[in-house]
């Protein structure tokens, strides 16, 4: 097992004392795609092993590609709108900035 460092414990130490780690995916979608079947098998396999994950996605696309087991927290930010003006982008990319960091604020998470 890799000991992850985080700001005041490592991962591995958070475990063995019997608290639950927890673990943010951050990603665009769900939808299909190699990282994100990567994602949810990770997310999977996480929980199997008594981490508390969730799943952070930019995008609210339903019915997701990939199953996820029913106890893994899934967000959806609804922050991938197609662009009308050539600053919005700028614009959009900032407001996925500020919906990303309120998102792991409230989840509180041990690894991202």
């Amino acid at each position: 097992m890799h000991n992850v460092q985080t700001s005041d414990v490592t991962v591995a130490e958070d475990i063995k004392s019997g608290h639950s780690t927890k673990v943010v995916i951050y990603l665009s979608t769900l939808g299909r795609g190699g990282a994100q079947r990567v994602a949810a098998n990770l997310a999977n396999d996480l929980y199997v092993h008594g981490y508390d994950v969730c799943i952070v996605c930019l995008h609210t696309e339903r019915p997701d590609d990939y199953e996820l087991n029913p106890h893994i927290k899934r967000v959806s930010l609804n922050k991938l709108t197609p662009r009308q003006h050539w600053y919005s982008g700028i614009t959009a990319n900032y407001q996925r900035w500020l919906a990303g960091r309120r998102a792991l604020g409230d989840e509180n998470p041990s690894v991202v």
